[in-house]
């Protein structure tokens, strides 16, 4: 087995313990903010805040800014596949809202 393999063998451990998708949820914010964008932005945040995650992708800025404890985001992903992921990682977190939808300065349909 290579790392790849151990590391995804014990997350699906984890998934399947009593509140291990919690758990999984915040073990992966925490590991999110060795990355220094990520560690910017949970430093930026406070509780009482309301954010918008633009492009939220699969919900990683989402999972550092509800790590930190705000009040409310609003993650926006406009690809419907990535938007499945999306809410697929923060299922069961109350205080993340994901839409479908995309933000622009036109309004069309886009194919």
């Amino acid at each position: 087995m290579n790392t790849i393999e151990i590391k995804s063998f014990i997350w699906k451990i984890i998934y399947r313990l009593p509140f291990g998708r919690k758990l999984f949820q915040v073990l992966k914010a925490i590991s999110l903010i060795r990355v220094r964008s990520f560690r910017l932005l949970f430093l930026q945040v406070n509780k009482n805040d309301i954010c918008i995650d633009l492009g939220a992708n699969i919900g990683n800025a989402s999972l550092v800014m509800w790590l930190k404890g705000v009040r409310k985001i609003y993650a926006l992903e406009p690809n419907l596949e990535v938007f499945n992921v999306l809410k697929k990682n923060i299922n069961g977190i109350n205080n993340i809202f994901p839409l479908n939808i995309a933000i622009s300065s036109e309004t069309k349909k886009e194919n």
